[in-house]
């Protein structure tokens, strides 16, 4: 039996992916033992699902990315509807800044919330406890919000516009 692509050679070898003959010099070309059509087409199934990988994994980044916007965009929602509603109680004999400095942390709880939340979320406490235990939890959430909020807020909106940089630079790329 001759090669296939030198009809003067004697095959040693066949390509382990479509059985052709195939001389010394091209049974060494590839390992595994590949004839040049075999091998083409196989890179290119490699390149096609390597790319289709990457084109998965930009697909969920861009869905958390997008979550995080949704998310802080929800929690500024939240603290806009508090500052509206405790509004009037906090202008009544008071200076501004020190009312500008009330709505911020007001505006800014729901982020503490989210916060405290997340950080609730990673201890795993797998109680069952009593009603009392978790209206105590919800209260000291509360008040720790006020505390945590505001710097939440910051920590929260860098993400966010880290996001959005990312975001921005995903459409660039398409």
């Amino acid at each position: 039996m001759k090669c296939f692509n030198h009809e003067d050679r004697d095959a040693v070898a066949y390509c382990q992916h479509c059985g052709k003959a195939l001389c010394r010099e091209c049974a060494e070309k590839y390992t595994p033992c590949l004839c040049d059509d075999c091998f083409e087409a196989l890179w290119q199934e490699q390149q096609r699902q390597k790319q289709a990988e990457e084109e998965a994994w930009g697909a969920q980044r861009r869905e958390e990315l997008e979550g995080t916007v949704r998310g802080f965009m929800i929690r500024a929602l939240i603290g806009f509807g508090l500052c509206l509603v405790m509004l009037p109680p906090l202008m009544e004999g008071v200076p501004l800044l020190m009312v500008l400095v009330q709505l911020l942390v007001l505006f800014s709880v729901p982020f503490g919330w989210h916060l405290i939340s997340d950080g609730q979320a990673r201890i795993h406490v797998d109680l069952i406890a009593s009603v009392g235990f978790w209206v105590f939890l919800g209260f000291a959430k509360g008040v720790l919000s006020f505390f945590v909020g505001v710097p939440a807020l910051f920590i929260q909106l860098s993400e966010v516009l880290r996001a959005k940089t990312e975001l921005d630079a995903m459409a660039v790329q398409k």
